[in-house]
């Protein structure tokens, strides 16, 4: 039944049908006009006389919030967007509550009729789709770094094993700002080895991360995963600084005070007792602070700058040898126009009022820019620059300060990009611009990393990301292991400190990771992230890296295995002979004398070389000052020597790491000498040197020495370690040490061959080829998916069976069986070989969690 409008209607459209007919015998015309007599009406396109448009006549029931669209004979209603109904009845969609909007994560959406509405909440901007934060000030820290944005909340990222990230949980890394608790009112931040410090507008300091020496200044002298109000208590604080284990803080006044670990007479108090409150240094008035590694420095009112602490590479500027200064000191010039300092390790950086860079202390990498890398006992002017601004931070090996211009400029170690500069990741020994950006108002340099603020409020990071320090939303650190290449012909690998070298079927050597002292052997410093061939042309046999030397065996044009040496050759442990000079290439070791018998092993320590003979001789030479060369003496020898006693001349092998040295010999039995301060040669004591073999009790069928403990395999298949165990390392499932002598780890009788490197931790393969590791995994080393430590052997669950595997300082290398090379671990040089290790471009920060 027609109702209402459609009744209407219809009667409308009767009326009109019928006053349509006409023309006798004549056809209907269309909807456009009259048919005449006998013909045709007009061409209207709809040909229906009684077609109607309700939508247009407003004839329809359509909801207020609906469209009515008109249809042959009829209309229909739809709803408008944004609301939802059969269109006789329209309900507002919340596109807010419903997740139908696309408003950015971190925008806040407002539900309005038939729409939404997207705004940027504090400390973000832009059109609300897209929010991106913005910040004020940023510091770096050593694994960690924190932010605070315009809305004045806290954000931090990277390491949190300590709670250095300030967030109260447990995680152990993040990868992205996330927000820490506590206040929400912050005016300055400052990140130092595994705490942070924060000031806020009440001007209370608060402080979390590590506390075991102090440096939260709580008067606890414990850990603290969010920020705690502390700093004795005191609500008028001007100025902070957070340095490796210590910080300090200027009250209203200018009054100085500092707290913390005073190992070195750091926090300037005239004692060595760590402070767990802040204790008075100097009424002042002081201007400025900075802690620093160790060592203090400060800017008075007056112009004058004063240093204290640990003194051992001349970084106090006094002129002095002295060891450490327990209050503060002037510097050596005496000048009155500083403006500002900063601190790092072994090195600090001054700025003075009239535009001009000084630096002074430690300059092995370029710390001190000033083109040169010799020591500088005193405040000297590192460039003929007079455009220098205040704004200057040094970090643990780098430095960067700005131009009045606004341009940033940076110096010192470059090996994983922290200065800044694309595809020279060498020591910059001169301040090089970074990008070209000249906006920036805040930036701090870290242990091997940077990050900036612009103007813009745009947060930049650049250097290792290692531990997730970038804030890139990755972590070049390996937990598990991870395939170096897809390649499955690598048969040997060798790890020292910060690189490796890996020898392929055919004789062909690779090595990656740090080069600063050309120890890659490529030609170059420049840091390696993957794999390069070293030495083309020749057939390689053996591999072994020192701290910062690396030697081989090999041999070329079908000629006699001998070994080569290239890095650094501080004492003559590259065998060239008395005219002590590095070489970034592998250079033949000088040849002995009498004795042309082709080599067939050898190892590297610290600063020394010892190689076996297929005659079973040894020889070693370089760094003797610990009688780890074996020859009766102390003498550093730039060449060969044999070690004494000459007979009998059974060695099979020889390990050397640290600075003291490991052979075995024909029968299982090994002997040791060298360094002994921690029981690693296993007499039972402790006595120091030893510079002729001594016999280690047990016979074995495999050694392996770490930079303070030894481990080996005997001929019953048991497992013994002895010597250092601060940390498990020995996995005797306890932290006793030293241990003196041999002693059995566990009771298991099928272990293969022990692998130790030149960090705390240890590894051994079974007879099967199961691979467990113990010992400090804080970098992900003992790749069990985790930073966690362990004093026992825990089984490694991933690839395997193993072949042969090699520690590093904080990383580890391994072969399987199926010659798969796999490292894990720390990545902040690119010593796992895998992959993109660090930025040496300003690259933004991800937005927080």
């Amino acid at each position: 039944m027609l109702r209402g409008a459609r009744a209407r209607a219809w009667f409308v459209l009767v009326s009109l049908a019928a006053a349509a007919c006409g023309g006798g015998g004549g056809t209907a015309g269309g909807s456009g006009g009259a048919g005449g007599s006998g013909g045709t009406g007009g061409s209207g396109a709809g040909g229906d006389p009684f077609a109607v448009d309700e939508c247009a006549l407003g004839l329809d029931d359509c909801a207020p919030d609906a469209e009515c669209v008109d249809t042959p004979g009829y209309f229909t209603c739809t709803c408008k967007p944004g609301y939802e109904g059969d269109g006789k009845t329209c309900v507002d969609v919340d596109e807010c509550t419903t997740l139908l909007h696309d408003c950015d994560t971190n925008a806040t959406c407002s539900n309005t009729p038939g729409g939404f509405d997207c705004a940027c909440p504090a400390g973000f901007a832009g059109d609300g789709k897209t929010c991106d934060a913005k910040y004020a000030s940023v510091s770096a820290g050593q694994y960690h770094a924190c932010a605070i944005r315009n809305d004045k909340t806290l954000h931090c990222w990277g390491l949190n094993t300590s709670g250095q990230v300030g967030t109260g949980t447990s995680d152990q890394v993040f990868l992205r700002p996330v927000p820490a608790s506590g206040a929400t009112n912050w005016v300055s931040v400052s990140a130092g080895g595994a705490f942070t410090c924060a000031l806020d507008e009440n001007k209370r300091i608060s402080c979390f991360g590590s506390g075991s020496v102090g440096q939260i200044g709580d008067g606890l002298g414990v850990a603290q995963s969010t920020p705690a109000i502390g700093a004795g208590g005191y609500e008028d604080w001007i100025a902070l600084s957070a340095g490796s284990t210590h910080a300090c803080g200027i009250r209203t006044g200018g009054a100085l005070y500092c707290w913390g670990q005073n190992n070195r007479g750091q926090i300037g108090d005239n004692t060595t007792t760590n402070a767990l409150s802040p204790v008075l240094v100097d009424a002042g008035p002081w201007s400025m602070v900075s802690a620093g590694t160790e060592f203090t420095c400060g800017v008075k009112a007056n112009g004058t700058l004063h240093c204290w602490g640990f003194n051992n590479a001349r970084q106090l500027g006094d002129g002095t040898n002295a060891g450490q200064r327990l209050v503060p000191t002037q510097e050596f010039t005496v000048a009155t126009d500083w403006a500002t300092v900063s601190t790092g390790n072994a090195f600090t950086c001054a700025t003075k009022t009239d535009g001009t860079r000084h630096c002074w202390g430690t300059n092995s990498l370029g710390q001190n820019g000033d083109g040169l890398l010799a020591t500088v006992v005193s405040p000297k002017a590192a460039d003929m620059a007079t455009d220098w601004s205040a704004n200057l931070d040094v970090g643990d090996l780098a430095g960067c300060g700005q131009k009045k211009s606004g341009e940033l400029h940076c110096w010192g170690d470059g090996s994983v990009g922290q200065t800044g500069q694309p595809d020279n990741e060498g020591p910059t020994l001169t301040p090089s611009p970074v990008s070209g950006i000249s906006d920036w108002i805040s930036f701090s340099s870290g242990l091997r990393f940077a990050c900036g603020v612009r103007q813009t409020g745009d947060l930049l990071c650049w250097g290792s990301a290692s531990r997730g320090a970038l804030g890139a939303g990755f972590s070049a650190d390996r937990t598990e292991a991870t395939p170096v290449s897809a390649d499955t012909d690598w048969e040997r690998v060798d790890t020292q400190l910060d690189n490796g070298c890996a020898i392929r079927t055919g004789g062909k050597l690779f090595c990656w990771g740090r080069n600063v002292y050309g120890h890659l052997g490529d030609g170059t410093t420049r840091t390696r992230a993957t794999p390069v061939e070293i030495g083309a042309g020749k057939v390689w046999k053996r591999i072994t890296l020192g701290r910062t030397h690396t030697c081989g065996i090999a041999s070329e044009g079908g000629g006699p295995d001998v070994p080569y040496c290239w890095g650094l050759d501080g004492n003559g442990e590259l065998g060239n002979g008395s005219v002590v000079t590095n070489q970034n290439v592998p250079t033949a070791v000088n040849t002995t004398v009498g004795n042309d018998s082709p080599w067939v092993e050898i190892a590297a320590g610290y600063n020394h070389t010892c190689a076996v003979r297929q005659d079973k001789t040894l020889w070693c030479w370089g760094r003797n000052a610990s009688g780890q060369l074996g020859d009766a003496s102390t003498t550093t020898r730039p060449d060969p020597k044999q070690i004494v006693p000459a007979e009998p001349a059974n060695w099979l092998d020889v390990v050397a790491s640290g600075d003291f040295t490991c052979g075995l010999r024909e029968g299982g039995n090994v002997f040791c000498w060298g360094l002994n301060n921690l029981g690693h040669l296993g007499q039972g004591d402790t006595v120091s040197p030893v510079n002729v073999p001594k016999p280690v009790p047990g016979t074995y069928a495999a050694i392996d020495a770490g930079a303070n403990h030894t481990c080996g395999v005997r001929l019953d298949g048991t497992l013994w370690c002895w010597g250092r165990n601060n940390n498990g390392e020995l996995g005797l499932g306890n932290a006793v040490t030293p241990i003196p002598t041999p002693t059995q780890v566990g009771n298991a009788t099928d272990w293969a061959r022990p692998f130790l490197g030149q960090g705390l931790t240890t590894c051994a393969t079974k007879k099967n080829g199961d691979l467990h590791c113990w010992g400090v995994g804080s970098f992900g080393q003992l790749a069990l998916g985790n930073l966690s430590s362990f004093n026992a052997p825990q089984k490694i669950p991933s690839l395997g069976p193993w072949k042969v595997v090699s520690l590093g300082n904080e990383h580890t290398c391994g072969i399987a069986q199926d010659g798969v090379l796999s490292c894990w671990g720390a990545a902040y040089y690119g010593q796992l070989g895998s992959g993109l290790p660090f930025l040496s471009t300003p690259t933004l920060v991800l937005d927080p969690i």
